[in-house]
């Protein structure tokens, strides 16, 4: 059987440069990525902080990250897994940060194959990676992280709440949720559909339940919005997710 092959939530491919060159992302990136330099090195600049990255060390870069980058070097080449979708139970927020130097991190990462929009095999093995990952990255320990925290947990209990619900909840004005929103790159939607991803997730690997009462209980308006949402921040269908059994 053809596996499936994976479009717009991951972009898995291998990056080559030369001498000096110079990205501005300061729109913020559309996803998040894991990346290992091979050959050469860069400077990764934010608002607060300059990261500097040395051949064979990698780094962690979070969705909606406004960052510009300079690449050095005679040859310039990366590996670079880019994901919508980080199964953190917590929505602990992690910042842009090196990958701890660790062989067997970095042997799965090179393990996992580079077609550019990958299949479900491909998608696995991140999926794999990505919990222990989660374990070993730094967390983001802002006020306002902890805030978004609680207002994801709103969310995943209270599908169809809104913002001012949610920020009731929290004890918070809504401009304040909504300055917490903008400093993390995210919407309040956006937030809302990760969480009940989580749980459609959690669902489909752990119960018998149809996708239909899934859908349902999780405040879908039907199911083919389910499965597009579920699409979109898992890349994965109902059927595939419990195919996969794979604890994402």
């Amino acid at each position: 059987m053809k596996q499936a092959i994976f479009s717009e939530p991951f972009l898995f491919r291998e990056y080559r440069r030369s001498k000096y060159s110079y990205s501005d992302l300061r729109a913020g990136t559309s996803r998040h990525f894991l990346a290992v330099m091979e050959a050469g090195r860069c400077r990764l600049v934010t608002d607060d902080m300059t990261l500097e990255i040395e051949q064979g060390e990698g780094f962690y870069l979070p969705m909606g990250q406004r960052y510009q980058s300079h690449w050095y070097g005679e040859e310039i080449r990366f590996r670079s897994l880019g994901f919508a979708y980080f199964p953190e139970a917590q929505l602990r927020r992690f910042p842009l940060q090196k990958l701890p130097q660790d062989a067997a991190l970095f042997a799965a990462i090179r393990a996992i194959p580079l077609t550019g929009k990958p299949d479900s095999a491909a998608v696995a093995m991140l999926y794999a990676l990505l919990p222990e990952l989660a374990q070993r990255l730094t967390a983001q320990g802002s006020a306002g992280a902890a805030l978004l925290d609680r207002a994801g947990n709103y969310f995943a209990s209270h599908p169809t709440a809104s913002v001012p619900d949610a920020a009731r909840h929290c004890r918070v004005s809504v401009s304040s949720l909504y300055a917490a929103f903008r400093a993390a790159g995210q919407t309040p939607n956006e937030l809302r559909q990760a969480r009940l991803c989580e749980e459609a997730v959690r669902f489909l690997t752990t119960t018998d339940r149809s996708v239909q009462s899934i859908s349902d209980g999780l405040g879908f308006s039907s199911t083919s919005y389910f499965r597009k949402i579920l699409q979109k921040h898992v890349g994965m269908s109902p059927r595939e997710i419990r195919r996969q059994g794979t604890a994402l």
